[in-house]
């Protein structure tokens, strides 16, 4: 993760969702939330969801997750991307709201591992 001003390498526990703030404690992270902020709600909500090993379609579904509502839906009105990322098969999986008709596109990760 990065600031304009530090770098903090880790890795995170498997499976993984990441969120829109930081989630290392050494740039104020998770940890250091508020309950009540929608975006760590989301992403507890997306981790309780995940599991080790997943379909596509599954992995996508929970990036559609809409269950709790307009606002803390994981996949709500303040939505404007969505990324499955499989590296074992080297594709990145993109929904993006401007593109919303376009559906997931599949994008080769072919640089990884050349």
């Amino acid at each position: 993760e990065c600031t304009a001003e530090r770098q903090v390498m880790w890795r995170p526990e498997l499976p993984f969702s990441h969120a829109n703030h930081y989630l290392s404690g050494e740039l104020g992270g998770l940890d250091q939330a508020d309950d009540g902020d929608t975006t760590f709600r989301r992403y507890k909500s997306a981790c309780a969801l995940v599991k080790g090993s997943m379909s596509l379609a599954e992995a996508t579904a929970v990036n559609g997750n809409t269950a709790h509502g307009r606002e803390f839906s994981i996949f709500n009105s303040n939505t404007i991307a969505r990324v499955v990322v499989n590296l074992d098969q080297r594709v990145a999986h993109i929904w993006l709201r401007r593109e919303a008709r376009a559906g997931w596109i599949a994008y080769p990760l072919d640089f990884i591992g050349a």
